[in-house]
């Protein structure tokens, strides 16, 4: 994921990881909107990127807390940090190959920036000195991340053997559409609209009423831009992969639309005057203000209400409390000499020791080699496991039937198992574990 890459020079600088990914997402996420607001700046319009900059600061702290999580949801909508200046390249066609790369490589990323695409780009062709050379350069920079979409499918499909999940084959039914509305809370645009999440749902209405003020103000085109964002948010919601989510910020319904608040940015910012009064941009800054005050106020009140959230399957744990762990276990492998921790079967049937395992693997170069055999999202790992029958391995999480037969194990073969009891590491691994030496089990810790 891109938050993973970009967050590599902090671990250079030695910043803690939970600190760097949560840090380097949000970094990501603003950095649409400081970048406009920097471009408008440079083009002497002052009002128009203090907008730009207090939008994010008018948010709700849910949208701080989605936009935290490195979870690939805002993957996209970085990608137009870098929208507002291709315009400086001198060269008329490659700004517009630029132009059309860009969008697209954001679009397969994450395809949850279509609005903001959608606004961008029809605002740029409406700018373009010659539309129809523009559109064929356009369309020649999109063709390159598109055949590599493409390229990247059929690979997919060539190798399903290797493939963890698979891409939703996406409908649009009336039943999505009616449960959008009849669901007993609307939380698709929670985070994503100004000061509220708890009314966000009326909130939203702020489009159109931007679009019948763009109107007024004569300026259709941004006016049939919203437009067409209003309509394909609406009809977005018979589709079958926007209703995949819950009210949690942990696995919310808004993350399909969080382009809507550049959208507004992009918008007011495009038709707010300059030659409003200076008390104007004081106002912006008192609003902006008092907002971020209230934000801040409320925080730990709204995190402690998300984490206690039990309608969404949670496993909540402190770092203090999972470094302890990872310290307790990394000083159990050296001692015990253990190679492997691997884990049984699909990640039900371990639940919180893959984020122990991984955890340790993220804060300890020394760590085991963590795999999942039957489910492992890091390729690299999975192939390590070829001669795991030549180290220590603790096996953890699995079924009773796999622990009765181990060969279900992919890739590993059959061998006698011991179960551990009165073990002094159980409060960390409350399953079966076992300590297998060249095909022997050995009851350790007894």
């Amino acid at each position: 994921m891109l938050e993973a890459l970009v967050a590599i020079p902090f671990l250079w600088c030695k910043v803690p990881v939970e600190v760097a990914l949560p840090l380097v997402t949000n970094m990501l996420a603003i950095a649409p909107f400081v970048s406009f607001a920097f471009y408008y700046k440079s083009k002497g319009r002052v009002n128009a990127a203090l907008l730009l900059l207090a939008i994010p600061l008018l948010l709700p702290n849910s949208f701080a807390l989605i936009t935290s999580m490195p979870r690939g949801f805002i993957n996209g909508l970085a990608f137009f940090t870098l929208w507002p200046w291709i315009e400086r390249i001198r060269n008329y066609s490659l700004q517009y190959v630029a132009y059309g790369g860009l969008l697209a490589a954001a679009l397969v990323v994450n395809p949850n920036v279509i609005f903001i695409a959608v606004v961008l780009a029809g605002l740029q062709y409406n700018r373009a000195e010659h539309r129809k050379s523009a559109t064929l350069f356009f369309l020649v920079g999109a063709s390159v991340p598109a055949l590599l979409h493409v390229l990247a499918l059929r690979w997919a499909a060539y190798h399903s053997d290797q493939m963890l999940h698979f891409a939703w084959s996406l409908e649009w039914t009336i039943d999505y559409f009616k449960q959008a509305f009849s669901g007993p809370q609307f939380s698709y645009f929670k985070g994503v609209v100004p000061f509220t999440t708890e009314y966000a749902e009326y909130m939203w209405f702020i489009f159109p009423l931007f679009m019948f003020y763009a109107f007024w103000k004569q300026n259709y085109l941004l006016s049939s831009l919203l437009g067409l964002v209003c309509v394909g948010v609406i009809v977005s919601l018979g589709i079958n992969k926007v209703n995949d989510g819950t009210q949690s910020v942990f696995f919310p319904l808004s993350r399909m639309f969080l382009a809507l608040p550049l959208v507004l940015a992009v918008v007011v910012s495009e038709l707010i005057s300059e030659n409003e009064k200076s008390y104007f941009r004081f106002a912006i800054l008192i609003v902006a203000g008092i907002t971020l005050g209230f934000n801040m106020q409320n925080l730990n009140s709204d995190i402690a209400k998300e984490v206690n959230d039990r309608s969404v399957p949670l496993s909540v744990k402190s770092i203090a409390e999972l470094r302890m762990q990872t310290d307790q276990l990394n000083a159990f492998a050296k001692t015990n000499s253990v190679f492997y921790f691997a884990g049984m079967g699909y990640p039900m049937d371990y639940g919180e020791f893959q984020v122990i395992f991984y955890s340790g693997a993220a804060w300890h170069d020394d760590f085991p080699i963590v795999a999942l055999p039957e489910y492992e999202r890091r390729k690299w790992e999975s192939r390590k496991i070829a001669d795991i029958s030549a180290q220590h391995t603790v096996w953890f999480g699995g079924q009773e039937f796999q622990w009765n037969d181990m060969s279900s194990v992919a890739g590993v073969e059959a061998y006698d198992i011991l179960n551990l009891r009165g073990y002094r590491v159980t409060s960390l691994l409350t399953h079966r574990e076992v300590l297998r030496y060249h095909g022997k089990s050995s009851v350790i810790g007894e």
